[in-house]
């Protein structure tokens, strides 16, 4: 039986958002999904005013693999046996194998070329096509470059004298990051293994949940990443592509919030969520935090727990909590998420802050001065949405996360001008202007 290569090599959640869009027959919309930068690294943004972007070879090859693995007969199977043990399918199965021959597997996309340079919110990768597979492919895509972009910049930052580190830790992030093994691969490892015993010390009364492929240096060590948070006791990882390494069922996880705007209404979202996923965890930060609780509540769409992945921990959570209370659901858990550290989770508990599962990755992976500095952290989000004939342009409103909709067309007005306006449906997907954007160039979106 001829194997899936790299397609289902993805974080749980992408999943389980995608059986929904099969099982709704939503599947098929188009959709645009654009990866960018928000808040480069300040020692790198502030100085320079830009990253260097890498890995455009290994983002054409894995969509090459994926492209393979869409025209594999084994597929719905093996998309089966990843989600089964998670999701109810008795009465399901032959619903989604029968919604499943019926799905679009055509897609276009666009990554810019290595060595252009990477100014906050402009799209280095752009992906036109059905919903499904847009939503899955984030996580291997996201991981193809965001590492090598980081130590791209941090070595173009030193050669211009805007940054210093000694060869020493130049040479442990690149050995890290390439996967040349030795001292300095052995020693990250170590300290991978020491970081996930300090987050699973301070969390040993409440679920910690391993969540870093998208961000991690390359693949090998998503999957690390991964395998040592489980020996260590975390209680669930979101890493599919250890799914033959581990117990499946401690690999899981809800939805993102390209889900949430997936749909024209956050009611709609989380009634169509709750259909297949009673009693789990809600996504509730997407645009108002508190305004989400009241649909639930309203709707009386009861979860397991609320998940909030962005705002003041500190006041949101416990205005969170009060809320539910308030209305008897008491039982109704806090899942905070978010750059999480043990630092963090310890204050939070000193300051009575009420929450019963964490969720951490970037923090974890990037977990010393020097590593932290090779990742770019880029996110991927949905910014357009093609629906009986018009177009939807969905922008998340989360505190510090905002993003401007639409697939965006780039065009250089003057030498130092660049203009981004929505890319029309009749046109094709072009980055290609994004090369000859100079050093802190005047950005106008319009």
């Amino acid at each position: 039986m001829k194997q899936i290569k790299t397609f289902l090599n993805t974080d749980f959640y992408q999943l389980s958002m995608s059986y929904i869009y099969i099982m709704e027959n939503l599947a098929n919309t188009i959709v645009g999904f654009e990866g960018f930068i928000r808040h480069p690294k300040k020692e790198i943004i502030n100085n320079m005013g830009y990253y260097i972007f890498e890995g455009n070879e290994e983002v054409k090859r894995i969509i090459s693999e994926i492209q393979e693995d869409l025209k594999n007969e084994n597929l719905v199977d093996e998309f089966i046996n990843t989600i089964k043990h998670k999701i109810n399918l008795q009465e399901n199965e032959e619903i989604f194998r029968k919604n499943f021959k019926k799905l679009n597997k055509d897609f276009e996309y666009e990554v810019i070329d290595n060595g252009t340079k990477v100014f906050p919110y402009i799209p280095v990768f752009q992906y036109r096509g059905p919903v499904w597979i847009g939503q899955i492919i984030e996580t291997i895509v996201t991981n193809a470059y965001n590492g090598k972009t980081g130590i791209a910049s941090v070595k173009e930052a030193i050669r211009k004298e805007e940054l210093y580190y000694s060869s020493i830790d130049i040479e442990y992030i690149e050995h890290i990051i390439e996967n040349v093994g030795g001292k300095y691969y052995e020693r990250y490892i170590e300290d991978l293994n020491e970081r996930a015993k300090e987050f699973k010390e301070v969390s040993d009364d409440i679920m910690i949940f391993e969540a870093g492929f998208r961000r991690a240096p390359n693949f090998n060590i998503a999957k690390q990443a991964s395998l040592i948070a489980i020996k260590n006791r975390w209680n669930a990882t979101s890493n599919t592509a250890i799914k033959e390494e581990i117990d499946i069922n401690k690999i899981g996880g809800s939805m993102a919030h390209a889900f949430v705007m997936f749909f024209e209404t956050e009611k709609e979202a989380f009634k169509v969520w709750n259909k297949y996923f009673p009693n789990s965890t809600i996504l509730v930060d997407t645009y108002d935090t508190l305004s989400a609780i009241d649909i639930l509540i309203k709707e009386n769409i009861k979860p397991a727990d609320v998940r909030i992945d962005s705002g003041d921990f500190f006041k949101i959570t416990k205005q969170v909590r009060e809320k539910l209370d308030k209305n008897g659901w008491q039982d109704v858990g806090i899942f905070l998420s978010g750059d999480m550290t043990p630092e963090l989770i310890m204050k939070l508990k000193s300051k009575g802050v009420p929450f019963n599962k964490i969720m951490a990755g970037t923090k974890y992976i990037y977990n010393n001065n020097i590593i932290k500095l090779a990742n770019a952290g880029f996110v991927y989000k949905i910014v357009e949405i093609h629906k009986e004939n018009k177009i939807l342009y969905p922008e998340k409103k989360a505190i510090g996360k905002k993003s401007f909709s639409g697939l965006k067309k780039i065009e250089m007005k003057q030498k130092n001008k660049v203009k981004i306006t929505k890319l029309q449906k009749s046109e094709k997907l072009n980055l290609k202007e994004i090369k000859y954007i100079k050093e802190n160039p005047n950005i106008q979106f319009s």
